[in-house]
């Protein structure tokens, strides 16, 4: 059974939510040229992509190919790493706000699921050795990052750590596209799909200690046969321009975040998630009814927190700064 409150977004019918709640960039139309998958299309297992992006991710990221698997987008990582866990956990604890989705595929699983308001503290009711955790870092409600420390302390509290990086490089300051933490039992997943904003282009990555990748592997193959060959090859064009795309991306926000600087210093009551030096999101805290603008935490565990675009048109984020103004 889906989570119902998943669905309540889908059952407002009549109402227009998330005008400005999206969380996946805009790619920029400069970089549009790079999305073709040119001639001789051939199965994957015999197109050179394949290495030559494994081969990138190892020169230009420094992740072997041991410790790395390719899949089908952000959400087949999670559910192939779910399948990973499955007999090697009986809990999964995720901490609110938490990406609906994932609750569900967990629960339909048979895993146990406990939320916390935050992971860090010790839920002494479970049994570390039967317990994994799953976390967004940065939180793809709030931006909030997970410090280093506090990862490293959480895996060694628990059997498994399972860090979804998805929005990790457009936080990051240093344009890193996943954090440095390295631990035998962190599962680390990944997409394009946040990254630069082509969620159509359906890759993404698992990065792991040798042993899981390589048992994820073999789950692998029970979930679908080859990577399409145009993902492949889109990817490859991508992951070889990303730091000029996640540049561009970053700096498209600048005139936008402007706007946002100036409602704070006349609307100092309203509480911000983070600051606006990165990201392309925010979240505010407010009890005001924000749902024809804003998409509310309360689908995903949370509570008085609305999420908005910084990427948006100018117009769109000037009339709801407006609108939040008038809500004082």
């Amino acid at each position: 059974m889906i989570e119902s409150k998943y669905l309540t977004a889908i059952k407002l019918s009549g109402i227009k939510l998330g005008l400005l709640s999206g969380s996946t960039p805009v790619f920029p139309d400069k970089f549009r040229g790079l999305i073709s998958i040119g001639p001789d299309i051939r199965e994957s297992r015999h197109d050179q992509s394949m290495g030559a992006l494994l081969a990138l991710f190892q020169s230009g990221y420094g992740l072997d190919s041991n410790c790395l698997h390719f899949t089908l987008g952000g959400s087949m990582a999670f559910f192939e790493t779910l399948l990973f866990l499955k007999g090697k956990v009986d809990t999964i604890i995720f901490e609110v706000p938490y990406y609906e989705p994932y609750i569900a595929a967990a629960r339909q699983l048979g895993f146990q699921v406990s939320i916390v308001n935050a992971v860090f503290e010790v839920v002494t009711s479970l049994d570390p050795e039967k317990t994994a955790v799953c976390l967004t870092s940065p939180n793809f409600f709030n931006g909030k990052f997970v410090p280093t420390n506090q990862l490293q302390v959480i895996s060694s509290r628990y059997k498994y750590l399972v860090l979804d990086e998805v929005f990790h490089s457009s936080f990051s300051g240093d344009h890193k596209l996943f954090s440095q933490i390295s631990k035998p039992n962190l599962i680390k997943i990944n997409s394009l799909s946040k990254v630069v904003g082509l969620s159509m282009l359906r890759f993404g990555w698992i990065a792991a200690s040798p042993n899981i990748i390589d048992e994820i592997r073999k789950i692998s193959l029970l979930t679908f046969t080859d990577y399409p060959t145009p993902s492949l090859r889109i990817a490859l064009a991508i992951m070889q321009n990303l730091p000029a795309i996640v540049n561009e991306i970053k700096s498209s926000y600048e005139s936008n975040r402007q706007l946002v600087k100036v409602f704070i210093k006349s609307a100092p009551d309203f509480r911000f998630s983070h600051g606006l030096e990165c990201g392309h999101f925010v979240a505010v805290n407010t009890k005001e009814d924000l749902g024809n603008y804003c998409l509310s935490s309360v689908y995903f565990g949370g509570g008085d927190m609305w999420r908005f675009r910084i990427d948006v048109s100018p117009q769109a984020l000037t009339d709801f700064l407006d609108f939040m103004g008038a809500k004082k």
